[in-house]
């Protein structure tokens, strides 16, 4: 008789993925647990998905593990899980004299024109327009918003 496996959530510490994932799979290979898989998902911090028979594998699989938060009830799908793998991220090509506005940290809701763009680090300078003097400040690339393209 085979049994299908389910995907299951397990919460722990934000940063401590791999350091909880490397002592469950020591666990597992020790016990020798039917555990299939487990993945740390790029996209998601604090959770790792464990491919298992039953969530009892998983819980005993976690006890006593240091930076395990819990078990989140209830499975996960593969077309679900698939997206957690595979989100697409459609990048936003920024290029000098775009006017941006800053989506979070302490320069919320301003709105800047480009002068430099380094794609390797993923940062750009930005001079705020909204200001009485000019203030060059870098930003990465992901706390920004496309208000207006240079060629507009």
């Amino acid at each position: 008789m085979t049994t299908s496996s389910k995907f299951y959530a397990v919460r722990v510490t934000v940063g401590q993925e791999a350091n909880v994932a490397k002592v469950a799979a020591l666990k597992v290979q020790a016990d020798g647990l039917s555990v299939k898989s487990l993945i740390i998902p790029p996209n998601l911090r604090g959770i790792i998905i464990v491919e298992a028979e039953n969530a009892g594998i998983v819980r005993d699989l976690f006890r006593d593990i240091r930076h395990v938060k819990k078990v989140v009830f209830g499975t996960i799908s593969k077309e679900e899980l698939h997206r957690m793998l595979f989100q697409e991220e459609v990048e936003e090509e920024f290029k000098e004299g775009d006017v941006v506005e800053v989506t979070s940290g302490p320069f919320k809701d301003m709105k800047g024109r480009i002068t430099r763009v380094n794609k390797e680090k993923r940062e750009v300078v930005v001079e705020f327009l909204d200001v009485s003097f000019t203030l060059p400040v870098t930003l990465s690339m992901d706390v920004l918003k496309l208000v207006k393209r240079e060629s507009e």
